[in-house]
């Protein structure tokens, strides 16, 4: 009881003090019979009594009945003024203190469904086809690439798929997808923390709202039943494809709607020319830059594919074969640099996802900022300021911390051996 009373008075004289004695001159208070007056701030008024700042700092408690009419009455004026800017702040204290305490998720709408795929037509012209392309993978419909080839060639696409899936190292591709499905979740899950950061607060709407449909696609993607290395690899790619559409087109399509820029470059403008024998080109072209690049097309089984005939067509096919052949079983993976990255992020995520608090979820960040810090500057090849720890004091914008450990070694070597 006796701290509420105490903070009460606190709030109320830090407030008065700031509402009536910054860059002001202090007020005239004159005793009942006119005979005495001071100049002191007013803190407050409490049970018939102002309480009264001298220019000297001392405070002082006077009786409102020894105070003639006008400093009584400025008291009580003066009191007024303080009470609405007392609850004024007091509301302001309680929604921060209301936002501290809510659960980490932001109220965010869903974004509305992508518009309907529609599988290529068989027999259309080319610049019918590309266009047609073009406007379902900006819809977010990514299964377009697939269903556009010619069913011969689906069926080769399938085929190299199963031959990617097995040169894939199973635990790096669960390594990477589960780290990058925990990493979604909390940006979306814990949005409200995530963005509430130092770091992070002044990011723009914009760029906030394509992180959050981005991080929104790939968890509801990336789930074990949709993008595990055994679905995929006992799967096929046009299934992949579909539960890839199914689960994120909505997501795709309104970050595509939202990046104007981004879009175009993923994107190009494609134009179909005719070219002396009636053979096809389909040229790519940027705003601005012009033609990228002219690629031969030829139609085979109604869709159209790259290649100025079906034998040089095929013949890229057989050449995507015979380099997949080379690889060996299960050797695909990450470098160790980035497994180790990924690895840290993967310690990480463990720590953030059990905070309890924004500023426990604050503090887990601050904490883990240098040794992450060492881990991205190992993996992008950069060396440290010095070759040595000795004396460093781990000081940086993230506060005090001392690197050690395996991501401290890693560094110390690559600093001793240089970028890769």
């Amino acid at each position: 009881m006796f701290r509420s009373i105490f903070l009460a008075f606190a709030l109320l004289g830090a407030l008065s003090a700031s509402v009536f004695s910054s860059g002001a001159s202090a007020e005239e208070w004159t005793n009942l019979h006119g005979t005495n007056t001071v100049s002191a701030d007013l803190i407050g008024v409490w049970n018939g009594r102002a309480l009264l700042r001298l220019d000297s700092g001392r405070q002082v408690s006077v009786k409102l009945d020894d105070l003639n009419a006008i400093s009584r009455i400025k008291a009580q004026d003066m009191q007024e003024e303080i009470d609405k800017r007392l609850v004024v702040r007091v509301a302001e204290l309680d929604a921060i203190a209301t936002e501290a305490a809510a659960s980490a998720p932001a109220t965010r709408k869903s974004p509305k469904p992508a518009p309907a795929y529609a599988p290529p037509q068989d027999g259309a012209d080319l610049q019918t086809w590309l266009d047609h392309v073009q406007t379902q993978a900006k819809a977010g419909h990514f299964r377009v690439y697939f269903d556009s080839l010619p069913k011969s060639q689906q069926a080769q696409a399938e085929e190299l798929f199963k031959f990617a899936m097995d040169k894939l190292d199973a635990n790096n591709w669960e390594l990477v997808r589960s780290t990058l499905m925990r990493a979604s979740e909390l940006v979306v899950n814990k949005q409200r923390w995530l963005f509430s950061h130092p770091k992070l607060e002044t990011t723009s709407d914009a760029d906030r709202e394509s992180m959050l449909l981005l991080a929104s696609a790939f968890q509801k993607w990336g789930t074990p039943e949709n993008a595990s290395f055994e679905k995929l690899r006992t799967g096929t790619l046009s299934d992949a494809l579909a539960s890839l559409d199914d689960a994120a087109s909505a997501q795709v399509h309104e970050l595509i709607i939202q990046n104007s820029l981004i879009a175009a470059l993923v994107f190009p403008s494609y134009q179909s020319e005719s070219e002396e024998g009636g053979k096809m080109i389909a040229k790519i072209t940027l705003p601005i830059v012009g033609t990228l690049q002219s690629v031969p097309m030829v139609q085979i089984e109604g869709q159209w594919t790259e290649g100025a005939t079906p034998e040089e067509a095929q013949a890229k096919w057989d050449g995507y074969k015979k380099s997949l052949e080379a690889i060996a079983k299960g050797s695909v993976r990450l470098g160790t640099v980035e497994e180790n990255l990924l690895r840290s992020f993967a310690v990480l995520m463990g720590k953030l996802e059990s905070a309890t608090s924004r500023n426990a979820f604050h503090r887990t960040i601050d904490d883990s900022a240098p040794e992450l810090t060492l881990a991205i500057n190992a993996w992008a090849g950069l060396k440290s300021q010095t070759n040595s720890y000795e004396g460093y004091d781990g000081s940086s914008d993230y506060g005090a911390s001392d690197p050690s450990g395996a991501m401290r070694e890693q560094y110390e070597q690559q600093n001793r051996s240089g970028p890769p």
